[in-house]
């Protein structure tokens, strides 16, 4: 009995020793960082490591069928002890894998942010090029472009799609009847402190008779409605 309880005592320590070295490594190791040279060598040292503490886990399992042997052999003396030590190598290693598993999640989502961003940033300086183009070219010549005021507070600059020096920013609007290529800008941009001037916004009617019908006239026809609805 002597013999089993040193080799047990033992075998318990190296692994309490190891599963501290492993612990305290953990602790030691940074937050997830923001540029893509750091999160690769993070991940490599996130893979190191996680196959460190699986190839382990033989040493553990092999600790618990001691254990179990030794419960088995001495059914008649207090094995109480053991158990409870058994238990916290054991609660210790899990807690240990799940923290690296987590990590090493934390460690992908920060390497697809990091990707998303690039690819977002990417978009807005293509989108941003063309609209200092299209800035260029209205400076040039004030005549090939149509600025117009939204009721959001954007000016929405448009111009003829044969001009081969307008280029292609924004989207086509769906429901004109003839391709026309816009860009919608902030008002701020085009205040005079930007160096352009600011284009007053549109005219409202004078009367409601403008747009909607007297009481007494005829019903509109469906043309009508659509010629009323395109003023706005």
């Amino acid at each position: 009995m002597l013999g089993d309880s040193q080799r047990y005592e033992a075998r318990r320590r190296d692994a309490d020793a190891w599963l501290s070295r492993m612990e305290t490594r953990l602790a030691a190791m940074t937050a997830p960082g923001h540029t893509a040279d750091v999160l690769e060598m993070q991940l490599r040292e996130q893979k190191s490591f996680h196959a460190e503490v699986h190839q382990y886990k033989h040493q553990i399992e092999l600790f618990g069928q001691l254990t179990q042997r030794l419960i088995a052999v001495y059914r008649n003396d207090d094995t109480t002890r053991i158990k409870r030590a058994t238990e916290a190598i054991n609660h210790r290693y899990n807690e240990l894998n799940n923290s690296i598993i987590a990590r090493g999640k934390a460690l992908h989502s920060a390497v697809s942010s990091l990707q998303n961003f690039d690819r977002s940033l990417e978009k807005f300086v293509a989108w941003l090029s063309e609209a200092e183009s299209l800035l260029d070219a209205a400076e040039r010549d004030p005549h090939l472009l149509k600025v117009s005021y939204s009721f959001t507070g954007h000016y929405i600059i448009s111009g003829a799609p044969g001009d081969a020096s307008f280029p292609s920013v924004g989207r086509r609007t769906p429901c004109a009847t003839h391709a026309s290529r816009h860009v919608t800008l902030p008002a701020a941009a085009m205040t005079e402190g930007a160096g352009r001037p600011r284009p007053a916004p549109p005219r409202k009617p004078d009367s409601l008779t403008l747009a909607w019908p007297r009481w007494d006239d005829p019903p509109p026809t469906r043309a009508g409605y659509k010629a009323s609805a395109s003023y706005y």
